[in-house]
Order: C-alpha cells, then sequence, then structure tokens
C-alpha cells in the first residue's frame, strides 16, 4: 500500500468517525502490509486492522478504541500512549511492543487472549507459559471448528 493510498483511507475513516459514520468510509485495513507505517497520533477509531502486519510501525498516541486488531502482527511497534480501549487484541502478536503498559492492555478487549514478550507477561500478571498455553488453547479451538464443518 502507498503512503498516497493509507493517507486516503485515514482522511476517509476521518471523515467516518466525526460524521458518526454518515460521511466517509471506516478504514478496512485488514491484511494490510504497514511495516514500519508512520501512523502517529492516527485516528483508527473502529478501525479494521485484523491480520495486519504493523511490525516497527510508529502507533504512539494513535487511537485505536474499538479496533479490529485480532492477529495483527504488532511485535517491535510503537504503543506508546495509544488508546487501546475495547480494541480487540485477541490472537494479535505484542512481543516487544515498545511503550506499551499493563493498565493500557487491559483496556482492550480479550487481551489475555493475546502473545506477549516473557517479560511484559509478568507485568500483566499472566503465567509465563502464557504464550505456549495459548497457542495450545487455540490450536484445540480450530481443530473443534473443523470438526463441527465436517459434521453439517
Amino acid at each position: 500500500m502507498s503512503p498516497e493510498q493509507l493517507k486516503e483511507i485515514l482522511e476517509e475513516h476521518g471523515k467516518w468517525v466525526e460524521s458518526g459514520g454518515k460521511e466517509g468510509k471506516k478504514a478496512n485495513l485488514q491484511k494490510a502490509v504497514l511495516w514500519r507505517a508512520k501512523l502517529q497520533g492516527a485516528n483508527l477509531d473502529g478501525a479494521n486492522l485484523q491480520k495486519a502486519d504493523l511490525r516497527k510501525a510508529n502507533l504512539q498516541e494513535a487511537n485505536l478504541f474499538g479496533a479490529n486488531l485480532q492477529k495483527a502482527d504488532l511485535r517491535r511497534t510503537n504503543l506508546r500512549e495509544a488508546d487501546l480501549r475495547k480494541a480487540n487484541l485477541r490472537e494479535a502478536s505484542l512481543s516487544g511492543a515498545n511503550g506499551l503498559t499493563a493498565p493500557q492492555v487491559k483496556q482492550a478487549k480479550n487481551w489475555k487472549m493475546a502473545f506477549y514478550s516473557d517479560d511484559f507477561l509478568k507485568e500483566l500478571g499472566l503465567p509465563s507459559d502464557h504464550n505456549k498455553t495459548l497457542k495450545k488453547k487455540l490450536a484445540e479451538l480450530e481443530k473443534k471448528k473443523k470438526e463441527a464443518a465436517t459434521k453439517k
């Protein structure tokens, strides 16, 4: 995605947020490759960033309120003072994220279903084997899902 395309998407999303969904267009950046993107201060309120590659991106002070970050790759991303309230972190990779705090993460949805650096697990009060246990749990859920689908 070019910087121009990203700028246009963010402008339309800003209009969408400000108008309460009556104007502009909600940002859909699902599966977008935004590696090292400069998104500091971006208004991504409610945006779909599911499975987006945001490694090493700068999301400092970004508004991610209610954003869908499910399965997003946020490794080594700058999240200092980013608003994660009600953001969906299910299966997101946050290992090595910079500026992340436990209170900030705990305002998100499904924060216990995300992956973190070993040292940050302690800060969150999660067990040291959290990532391994979560990976196993998700594999079991996926297996049950496939089994249920084949029975239909």
